[in-house]
């Protein structure tokens, strides 16, 4: 009688962000189990390849890490490691907006002009991750990240920390369940589809918690707005983002605050 020893499907990830955003650190966090408190910048590429065990099938996965430079001088050394790619790990620091910024213009776009045709969300599990969780003063709101990255299909958003362990373990996890069920799927993800989101959703959710003041959330202009203007668009947000009919991450938040706001300008507007 002949045994067959089944040989774990190969898999490649890359991770990729601005420098100093724990791209290393939740690698080492999960592959080594340890934290590495000192900054040691990534140098082009780091390769590693390690045998994984999901908890949640019986087949292992061979998993190829290749942890990127976010040093805008490396580009041109990443543009050479997105061929054949199954994984991308995003990362920003929740206490640096800027890295945040950079995440959706910057590295969006590198993503998509390297992956070209492979930037197919069926065949390609994408992961972003909002690190150093465990600090006090977020720049970047919990809500305002999983709106991006939840708006776009098939994309999963975490908040981790490298130094205590918090979600490590099930990003990599749900990463490895979500290549394994595209591997025995023909190589295509089966991606569950969201229901209540619309792009008019997400803006009137953005304005709302991200404008400048009342007058710009409300999109009107303090010069010409009346009160009927006020009441207008205050039953125009309502209707658009009432908890019963959206599922925006933000949404409750920006119900509660178009309230405060259609309060405030009727007070503010004479006519």
């Amino acid at each position: 009688m002949t045994t067959t020893i089944s040989t774990p499907p190969n898999v490649k990830l890359l991770s990729l962000g601005d420098k100093q955003t724990g791209k290393s650190c939740l690698i080492k966090r999960y592959c080594e189990k340890r934290f590495v408190s000192k900054y040691q910048m990534t140098i082009g590429i780091d390769y590693g390849t390690t045998l994984v065990n999901s908890t949640t099938k019986s087949k292992p996965l061979k998993l190829h890490i290749f942890d990127t430079g976010g040093h805008a001088c490396f580009s041109q050394i990443r543009k050479d490691f997105y061929e054949n790619c199954q994984a991308i790990l995003l990362t920003f620091n929740m206490n640096d907006s800027k890295t945040f910024e950079n995440l959706k213009n910057y590295w969006y776009e590198e993503l998509k002009q390297n992956l070209g045709t492979q930037f197919d969300i069926d065949s390609l599990v994408i992961v972003v991750c909002g690190t150093h969780s465990d600090s006090n003063t977020f720049e970047v709101k919990s809500d305002e990240a999983k709106l991006w990255v939840e708006s776009k299909r098939g994309w999963k958003y975490f908040e981790t920390s490298a130094q205590n362990g918090e979600n490590v373990a099930e990003v990599f996890e749900y990463i490895f369940s979500e290549l394994l069920n595209m591997h025995e799927n023909d190589g295509r993800r089966i991606i569950e589809e969201k229901t209540g989101f619309s792009d008019e959703q997400i803006e009137a959710v953005e304005r709302i918690l991200k404008g400048k003041d009342n007058w710009h959330k409300f999109n009107l202009h303090p010069n010409n707005a009346t009160k009927d203007d006020v009441k207008k668009q205050y039953k125009h947000y309502a209707k658009l983002i009432h908890p019963d009919k959206c599922t925006v991450p933000g949404h409750e938040e920006a119900f509660k605050e178009i309230v405060m706001i259609r309060n405030a300008l009727l007070k503010s507007v004479k006519k």
